[in-house]
């Protein structure tokens, strides 16, 4: 039987306060929308950037949706990313990349990812979501690019 395929929706830290206008929330809802059209199942990082939004968003849309948490028994190594980080990029088949910061946790994790597998990123192309280098880099090992329509 196969396994039932994943996505995921990734973000770097966010700054405290979002206005619903800003970008970052217009390509959550895009991706949301887009998630939602094509039955897709949500798997949402415990304490992860965003995780909170993503899960009560992706509940108002009736997305079918789980958080999943890192293994209590690894230990965090000091230079590594946080366990709660890579458990969501490790386990989904599709990543949705919103924010992406040069060098952050995620970048370093998702071009790690991309690196080792046939994992589906798809960065939102939506202005100021991600910094140019860490987008350039990871369209060159293969990611893709959508641009969100604009809703009405």
């Amino acid at each position: 039987m196969p396994r039932t395929k994943h996505v995921a929706v990734v973000t770097s830290r966010l700054k405290r306060l979002l206005s619903p206008d800003e970008p970052w929330i217009r390509g959550l809802r895009a991706t949301l929308r887009r998630i939602a059209s094509e039955g897709q199942f949500l798997i949402v990082g415990d304490r992860t950037a965003g995780s909170d939004l993503i899960r009560r968003a992706a509940f108002r849309c009736g997305i079918d949706c789980a958080v999943v948490s890192p293994p209590t028994d690894i230990p965090q190594l000091d230079d590594a990313p946080p366990s709660r980080d890579w458990v969501i990029v490790d386990s989904a088949d599709t990543l949705f990349v919103l924010g992406l910061r040069t060098g952050g946790n995620l970048h370093r994790l998702l071009r790690e990812r991309k690196a080792k597998s046939d994992a589906n990123l798809i960065l939102i192309d939506i202005d100021d979501l991600q910094a140019d280098l860490p987008r350039r880099e990871l369209i060159d090992l293969g990611a893709s690019i959508w641009q969100p329509k604009p809703h009405v």
